[in-house]
C-alpha cells in the first residue's frame, strides 16, 4: 500500500510539473513575446496573441479533465479498500436427519471431517517446514510449528470432551481467543425471546461487566445482532472503514480488527463468538479459518450434547 501511495505521489508531483511548465510557457507568449528568451528559442514562439489565447484555453480543459480522472481514480482505489476491509463470509448450514440415529452417525463423521481438516493444515505445515530450510538461524522457527499442532490437537480432544453446554461455550471462548491471540473476547447466547445476552467474557475489566450485565440485544441489531440472524461471520480489519454500524465502545479497543462469528446447532444460531484486540495489531485470514474449525467442532459436539439429552 505504502509503494502505491508514493507512486501516485510521484505522479501527480510530474503532471502538475508538466502543467506548470506548459502554462509558463502560454502566458510567455502572451505578454513577454519581446523577452531575451523568444529571441533565442524563436521556435516556442506561437506568433499571434489569439493562439496563445486558444492555447491557454485548450490546455486549462485537458487539465480539468486530468484532475478529473485522477480523483476519480483515487476515489475508486479508496472504495474498493473499504470493500477489502470488511468480509461477510457466506452462510452454512446443517441438515438435519429423519433419525436421531442417522444424526448421530453424519455427526461423528463431520466431526472425523473437521479432525482430518487439522491433520491436513499439519501437513501443510510440515511442507512449509521443508520450504524454510533456508532459515536455519531461526532456532524457534520448528518450536513454533510443533506448538501451533499441539495446541490444535489438545483444542479439538478439549472440546470434543465437553459434558455440557456451558462447559462447551467456556471452551469456545477459552481456545478461540488463545489460538486467535486475542486479548478481548465475549461469547453472547440467544435466549428464547430471540434476543442476545453476554454469556462469558475475557478479557473485560469488572466495570465492563456490570455495565453489559443486564444487556440484551436483538437479532438483527448491531453486529453480534446481525451475525445471530444472518447466520453470517463478520471480519474486519479497521472498524473505521466498515460502514453501516457505529462503533460506540472503539475507543476501549487497543487495535482496530475484530471478528464475529456464530455458533450454529441444530438448524438455528445459539450463540456468537466476538473476539477483538489481537496481540499482532490486527486478524489475518488464518486467524478466521482457525476459528472456523473450533466453532465448526463445537456446532457438531452441540448437537451431540442435544441428542444425549433427548436419549436421556
Amino acid at each position: 500500500m505504502k509503494g502505491r501511495n508514493i507512486f501516485f505521489i510521484l505522479l501527480l508531483i510530474i503532471l502538475f510539473g508538466l502543467f506548470l511548465s506548459l502554462y509558463l510557457l502560454g502566458f510567455m507568449n502572451l505578454f513577454l513575446t519581446e523577452s531575451e528568451f523568444f529571441n533565442k528559442y524563436k521556435w516556442l514562439e506561437f506568433g499571434k496573441p489569439i493562439i496563445s489565447i486558444f492555447y491557454l484555453i485548450i490546455l486549462t480543459i485537458f487539465f480539468i479533465v486530468v484532475v478529473s480522472i485522477m480523483y476519480r481514480l483515487i476515489i475508486s482505489i479508496k472504495h474498493d479498500n473499504i470493500r477489502l476491509a470488511s468480509a461477510n463470509i457466506d452462510e452454512f448450514s446443517i441438515k438435519s436427519a429423519k433419525h436421531d440415529g442417522a444424526v448421530a452417525d453424519k455427526l461423528n463423521d463431520s466431526i472425523d471431517k473437521n479432525i482430518g481438516a487439522i491433520d491436513y493444515y499439519a501437513k501443510n505445515v510440515d511442507k512449509d517446514i521443508d520450504k524454510a530450510i533456508k532459515f536455519e538461524e531461526d532456532s524457534t522457527f520448528q518450536e513454533k510449528i510443533d506448538n501451533l499442532y499441539l495446541n490444535f490437537s489438545q483444542m479439538s480432544n478439549d472440546i470434543l470432551q465437553c459434558s455440557n453446554i456451558s462447559e462447551l461455550l467456556e471452551k469456545i471462548l477459552f481456545w478461540g481467543s488463545g489460538l486467535s491471540h486475542s486479548k478481548r473476547g465475549s461469547i453472547m447466547v440467544v435466549d428464547k425471546s430471540k434476543e442476545l445476552y453476554i454469556y462469558k467474557t475475557m478479557g473485560w475489566t469488572s466495570e465492563e461487566k456490570l455495565k453489559v450485565k443486564s444487556i440484551k440485544i436483538p437479532l438483527g441489531s448491531g453486529i453480534a445482532g446481525k451475525v445471530a440472524a444472518e447466520n453470517k461471520r463478520i471480519f474486519v480489519t479497521n472498524v473505521e472503514n466498515f460502514e453501516g454500524h457505529d462503533f460506540k465502545y472503539k475507543d476501549r479497543y487497543e487495535t482496530k480488527s475484530f471478528i464475529s462469528l456464530p455458533i450454529y446447532g441444530l438448524n438455528r444460531v445459539i450463540a456468537v463468538l466476538n473476539l477483538t484486540d489481537n496481540q499482532n495489531g490486527y486478524y489475518s485470514a488464518s486467524d478466521l479459518e482457525v476459528l472456523n474449525i473450533i466453532t465448526n467442532i463445537a456446532s457438531k459436539v452441540f448437537e451431540l450434547l442435544q441428542l444425549k439429552k433427548r436419549a436421556g
